[in-house]
């Protein structure tokens, strides 16, 4: 970040002059703690994380004053997507320089990667007020924006830091999202060329010209997952799992991969899903899947589905954002083909990290019959390792190859340990009207690397 550089050398300048006249032990501590940081700032910047970390860890050994180095180390472990060490060490930092206000952003930034939003803020403002022109705040502020789905909000803050400095980069960077996010794609490929002029090698550059990987973000998810249901109707235990693989290409997209072997009735299926996401960073972002069933019993023979969303609202400082979805499946079964089509809305909270969900849906069926429907859904990121929602809905529900109104109630709980694993349980019921009620127990385990 080009802010803090400045800052770097200024502080670096500023430990020089006090020790002109000291010992020559001394000035080569400070020349060593600058040349370390410096080159800790290009490496970061040529997006070699883990060098940066050790010159890093080596600089805040000899650091006469730590807050720097440790501001420095925590970002860097971040960007590693290392959240909680980032954070332990930033909260250990904390314990000796309370009123450092470059640690309080650091960890107002690691929150905000976290999905922490309403403490990121927070602390972002928290040193807002106490020094309305400080730029890394104020670009903190529009990347938090970002993130709560306010693009025209965040391109307005990063306006004003460019008006101040013309050629901070983080500002550039944070503009040209902002304006990829609003679909003027003219405007961010202007911005973006602005940036690239600026710093070429740098790898916040170079990521969205996709010229270069996310340094340290995983590229790579193994998922799997075991279901077991119950229906009410002769004891009937059914068992879902699957295995999925998944690669993130860059930031804005990502394939998937999945395999699934399930066993109801006393009849095995098995099937074969792949999905890609485009454009994610988009005002658009879209998702294609399609799937395949060799001798299928119960499971649809093939289906294809497409999805996107779009901005609705972005609400205010009191009132949320609000995101609109849509999404269309064909399938094909051995009893007939279904057309299903959804219509929903997220709309996130402000001052508490939670969203609502409730969307409209039309199914028609087998029989080409028409069957119309609804849902609602809440969810909760009740601190930075554990998310719980639930949702209800009602309408037409193709199971077994039959096609039924059915009522379902569902909740999950998910929980990180850190940003490789993940576990999510799900719970649920569904009542088919003039059929069985099912009751189902999930377990998915996560792994990213």
């Amino acid at each position: 970040m080009k802010n803090s550089a400045q800052h770097l050398f200024h502080i670096a300048l500023l430990l020089s002059t006090l020790h002109v006249g000291n010992s020559s032990m001394a000035a080569e501590q400070v020349l060593d703690y600058e040349t370390l940081v410096q080159d800790a700032m290009n490496l970061r910047n040529a997006g070699n994380m883990l060098e940066a970390e050790i010159a890093l860890r080596q600089a805040s050994e000899i650091a006469s004053n730590k807050s720097e180095a440790f501001y420095l180390l925590g970002l860097v472990v971040a960007f590693q997507e290392r959240y909680a060490e980032a954070i332990a060490i930033l909260d250990a930092a904390l314990v000796d320089y309370p009123q450092d206000n470059n640690l309080l952003l650091a960890k107002a930034r690691v929150r905000s990667y976290q999905g922490v939003l309403q403490e990121a803020e927070e602390l972002t403002q928290s040193v807002l007020i106490n020094q309305p022109d400080n730029q890394e705040a104020r670009n903190l502020s529009g990347r938090i924006a970002l993130y709560q789905r306010r693009p025209a909000h965040a391109r307005t803050l990063f306006r004003q830091v460019l008006q101040s400095n013309a050629d901070d980069l983080e500002a550039l960077i944070g503009l040209y999202d902002a304006e990829l996010a609003l679909g003027n794609r003219d405007g961010a490929s202007t911005v973006l060329t602005r940036a690239a002029d600026l710093a070429p090698g740098h790898i916040d550059v170079l990521n969205r010209q996709g010229a270069a990987a996310m340094p340290g973000a995983t590229k790579h998810a193994w998922i799997t997952g075991y279901e077991r249901s119950r229906t009410d109707t002769a004891g009937q235990h059914w068992h879902d799992r699957f295995v999925e693989y998944r690669h993130r290409y860059s930031i804005a997209s990502e394939q998937s991969l999945r395999l699934s072997h399930n066993h109801r009735f006393g009849e095995h299926d098995t099937s074969i899903d792949t999905s890609l996401l485009l454009r994610q960073q988009s005002s658009v972002p879209v998702e294609f899947g399609l799937s395949y069933t060799a001798d299928a019993h119960f499971m649809p023979e093939h289906s294809l589905r497409a999805s996107t969303g779009f901005r609705l609202s972005e609400g205010s400082d009191t009132f949320g954002s609000t995101f609109m979805n849509a999404s269309i499946q064909s399938a094909r079964y051995s009893t007939g083909n279904t057309l299903r089509g959804n219509i929903s809305a997220d709309h996130y909270l402000r001052n508490i990290d939670a969203w609502l969900s409730v969307g409209i849906g039309l199914l028609r069926d087998e029989n080409n019959s028409n069957i119309g429907g609804w849902q609602l859904g809440a969810h909760w990121q009740t601190n930075a390792n554990a998310r719980v929602g639930f949702a209800y809905s009602e309408g037409g529900e193709t199971e077994n190859s039959i096609t039924t109104r059915t009522q379902s109630v569902s909740g999950y709980m998910a929980y990180s340990f850190d940003t490789r694993w993940q576990v999510q349980l799900n719970v649920s019921e569904s009542r088919r009207e003039r059929s069985y009620t099912r009751e189902s127990v999930a377990l998915t385990l996560q792994y990213r690397y």
